[in-house]
């Protein structure tokens, strides 16, 4: 790490302590050791006047098990703009409409030094791949962390004319929009493709059960920048399912599988920031089940039914996706035979339909667990319905076994004689 007067940053009391703090600790180690520096550098060029900024920039990263000597060094003002940006970060910034505007300053110029460090990242990689091709050897490289463009575009939306650094802001906006630009240069390095960003149609044509309850969770899912575009169809078609059926129209049930479903990883500071947009019922089922793993302490039958509900209608919607997606993979191969060779269209296959069975073992195996006391006949024999439809695909696409038939006899000629 640079000594201190190497950083072109001034010389100012808070800053030099800040810095001696910082190099206190384990940091962020590695190549990103001098990041919290950039970035007090970066706020020392577009507000050099405002020292605060560039002392707590550099104290952000500081562990929480040392906001102790944190406090008593520098303030509880200091402590809790530190805690403020490590529950920001561990969420990703999805709920950066609720940060302070010195929060919002920060995430931007740490973003923007994020981005720049990737731009010399990207530059390394790039003459590391030539170099393994021009000496006909396999590439070793470590693939970058690379931000999220929807992640940008909502820190953009809340913070920019809100974090009291105009200067910044400005900058943040030019760098995402070159960022946006150089993205797909940037992943086809690696062989990637940016990943699809999900689709919220306006409530009222989602299907969902029309109350504020699932209005609040669909919007509260909607504007996190996290959710994954498969993991939000998921989450729609298992609330539309739930929405649909006399004996599973619960507000709370609806609005819990949506966020459930939907926000694939979640920890404390999810439930705190979402206990300010959705209802106490709805953050409780939130916080205690997860029907990806079906971890219900009490044991499934004895869990809420609420989220045996969800439960059920989450392993519809999973088992009716996968026999469809299995079944466009057939049809695909059929059509398509110049494509494949036989024993590799045979091995795929082969593959798939073992996978397929194992799903609905799987999906028996739960039905029988659930039973009736997800107390939705119409979503259980639903559910029955997919497992027999599942059952009748793998039979119809199983090879039938070759019969060794015996040689036919030879039929008597005019020279028979018994």
């Amino acid at each position: 790490m640079q000594e201190f007067a190497e950083t072109g940053l001034p010389w100012d009391q808070n800053v030099f302590k800040a810095y001696l703090a910082y190099a206190k600790t384990p940091g962020l180690g590695g190549e990103s050791v001098e990041h919290p520096v950039r970035v007090a550098q970066l706020f020392n060029n577009v507000a050099a006047s405002d020292t605060q900024l560039q002392a707590l920039s550099l104290l952000a990263y500081i562990p929480e098990d040392a906001y102790g000597q944190l406090e008593r060094r520098f303030g509880k003002e200091t402590t809790d703009f530190a805690r403020e940006v490590s529950a920001h970060m561990r969420t990703n910034w999805a709920y950066i409409d609720e940060a302070s505007p010195k929060v919002k300053a920060f995430v931007m110029a740490d973003n923007i030094t994020w981005i720049d460090e990737l731009q010399n990242k990207f530059y390394e990689v790039a003459q590391s791949l030539n170099e393994a091709q021009e000496n006909g050897r396999q590439p070793q490289i470590q693939m970058p962390m690379i931000p999220s463009q929807r992640v940008l575009d909502n820190i953009a939306k809340f913070a920019v004319n809100s974090s009291g650094v105009p200067a910044l802001e400005g900058e943040f906006i030019d760098k995402i929009e070159e960022f946006r630009r150089s993205l797909p240069e940037k992943l086809e390095v690696f062989g990637l493709k940016a990943a699809p960003a999900p689709e919220f149609k306006p409530f009222n044509e989602t299907g969902l059960l029309n109350d504020s309850t699932v209005k609040a969770a669909y919007a509260a899912l909607a504007a996190n920048p996290r959710v994954k575009a498969d993991d939000a169809e998921v989450a729609l078609e298992a609330a539309q399912l739930l929405s649909s059926q006399p004996s599973t129209r619960n507000p709370v049930g609806i609005a819990a599988a949506l966020l459930d479903i939907g926000i694939g990883w979640r920890g404390p500071d999810d439930f705190k920031f979402l206990g300010n947009r959705v209802s106490d019922d709805v953050i409780d089922l939130f916080e205690k089940y997860n029907v990806r793993d079906r971890g219900a302490p009490e044991g499934i039958t004895n869990a809420p039914v609420e989220y045996r509900q969800s439960a059920l209608a989450f392993a519809t919607v999973i088992l009716h996706r996968s026999l469809k997606n299995l079944d466009k993979m057939f049809t695909f191969i059929a059509d398509n035979p110049d494509r494949f060779e036989p024993e590799q269209a045979k091995l795929i296959k082969t593959t798939q339909l073992a996978q397929m069975g194992g799903l609905v073992k799987s999906a028996q195996k739960f039905l029988g667990e659930i039973g009736d006391s997800a107390q939705a006949p119409e979503l259980k024999g639903l559910y029955e319905t997919k497992i027999a439809a599942a059952q009748e695909f793998i039979k119809d696409q199983t090879p039938k076994p070759v019969l060794m038939l015996p040689a036919p006899r030879k039929k008597p000629g005019k020279d028979f004689d018994l």
